[in-house]
């Protein structure tokens, strides 16, 4: 569980105050296989305090989003782990996305599909001979409503402050491909840069405490939507985990 300043979503901010101020929350469960595989499943939800914690609005193009992700996932070398599955998204901005439709020149919403179902497949990957070097990597494509692929890659170095403290540095890189249509809010191509900086902190044998700084920055591919989202944002957060 956790708190953020500003709702983020695949490198993008809205420019939308009612995005401010958002709570997490997410339960995330494994099934081990075998000593290199597991099934994993996971839920979570981000709440809109400035929307009065309510999941769907009909006066507001944007809800709550919530995500359960189900993956196979695997040990494919002793640096490298892939996990393949199943995402849906209902709300945020993806549902917002998918969910806009092109109609008399100006954009509308279906209220009766704010969701996205995909197929994604995620690597992690640490550099041998570089301790704390490490790829993460996300190739999603997206099947209904909308079909398109989207694309995350994050570079990250963790250095160890000491036994129960870290800190993380990251940049983030998202993108899409035949994704958006000519008539949609965004084009494809780079959607925005993420660079953190996360203290990670381990309070208990079981908990963890991470804050976290971030610098959100629009790509091209944002740009064809104008105003909606913006430019570049400072963004503050916490997260609390704990193992049971």
């Amino acid at each position: 569980m956790g708190y953020v300043t500003k709702y983020t979503e695949r490198g993008l901010a809205l420019r939308d105050s009612e995005t401010d101020s958002v709570f997490l929350a997410s339960l995330t469960g494994s099934y081990k296989l075998s000593n290199n595989s597991a099934f994993i499943g996971g839920v979570k939800m981000d709440f809109f305090a400035r929307k009065g914690f309510d999941h769907y609005d009909e006066s507001s193009p944007l809800c709550d989003e919530g995500t359960v992700l189900l993956q196979y996932a695997a040990r494919a070398t002793k640096n490298t782990v892939w996990a393949f599955g199943y995402q849906f998204v209902h709300g945020g901005l993806p549902g917002y996305l998918h969910s806009e439709r092109h109609h008399g020149g100006r954009y509308i919403f279906n209220s009766q599909r704010p969701e996205e179902h995909s197929f994604v497949l995620d690597i992690h990957h640490d550099f041998a001979g570089l301790k704390g070097l490490f790829w993460e990597s996300r190739t999603q494509y997206s099947f209904r409503w909308e079909d398109g692929w989207y694309f995350s890659n994050t570079l990250g170095y963790e250095y160890e402050l000491s036994k129960r403290l870290s800190a993380v540095l990251a940049v983030t890189w998202t993108a899409t491909c035949d994704y958006f249509e000519h008539h949609h809010l965004n084009s494809n191509g780079t959607q925005g840069w993420v660079f953190s900086l996360s203290l990670p902190a381990e309070v208990t044998e079981k908990t963890v405490l991470t804050p976290y700084v971030s610098c959100v920055l629009a790509g091209n591919g944002a740009a064809a939507a104008g105003d909606f989202y913006r430019d570049s944002t400072v963004v503050f957060g916490v997260n609390a985990s704990y193992a049971f």
